[in-house]
């Protein structure tokens, strides 16, 4: 999980169990703009979950590309932007994905 991420989920448990009795103490505390812990105790999520319907991999399929990059990359062959292209590709269609990549 990223620091943030960890940051603003201790405030609110802060929050939660009245270890700070303001938003502002418990954001000031962990170094995080008030508004962000605002507007989570309101509801909103962050922006990777906000958007991962919008994703075509999966965070586990990025995961298994992460780790094939930078096992390959460790055997001194790292993958070309092309080479990883097509590994994303190939996860795509193993999950029925037929359409192309786009340029990003």
């Amino acid at each position: 999980m990223d620091p943030r991420e960890t940051a603003i989920a201790l405030a609110i448990s802060d929050l939660d169990a009245g270890i700070y009795t303001s938003q502002r103490a418990a954001a000031k505390a962990y170094g995080i703009p008030r508004a962000t812990l605002q507007n989570r105790l309101k509801g909103a999520t962050n922006r990777t979950t906000c958007h991962q319907p919008e994703q075509r991999l999966s965070p586990k399929q990025e995961e298994f590309l992460v780790k094939w990059i930078l096992k390959e990359d460790g055997r001194a062959c790292p993958p070309s932007h092309a080479r990883a292209r097509e590994m994303a590709t190939l996860i795509l269609r193993t999950n029925g994905d037929l359409n192309p990549l786009s340029r990003k």
